[in-house]
């Protein structure tokens, strides 16, 4: 009898690890579309004359890294990756103006 409690609370323990482990992984996956869908609409912004930006998202937090020539292009990507992720995550830019 006692082996087959034990027995059944580890496998009510895999089981929980086995969800948590699904749950983050949908949550990674969230994050990685999201980085791709600021970044895509920050390339898509005409008036942005840079790809080296690095955009990264976890724990709701869009990072944006990077330099560009103005502060005005700065604004630019700021606000696109604002528009991209509505109000489900916050946008922390880090982008730094080179003067151009």
């Amino acid at each position: 009898m006692m082996g087959a409690m034990q027995d059944l609370g580890t496998a009510v323990q895999d089981e929980a690890a086995a969800a948590e482990n699904s749950v983050l992984d949908a949550v990674d996956d969230r994050d990685k579309e999201v980085s791709r869908a600021v970044r895509q609409a920050i390339l898509d912004q005409p008036d942005v004359r840079t790809t080296q930006l690095e955009v990264s998202a976890k724990d709701e937090t869009v990072t944006l890294r990077g330099t560009v020539p103005t502060e005005v292009e700065n604004q630019i990507a700021e606000h696109a990756a604002r528009d991209a992720v509505g109000s489900s995550y916050r946008v922390d830019d880090q982008i730094t103006v080179c003067g151009n």
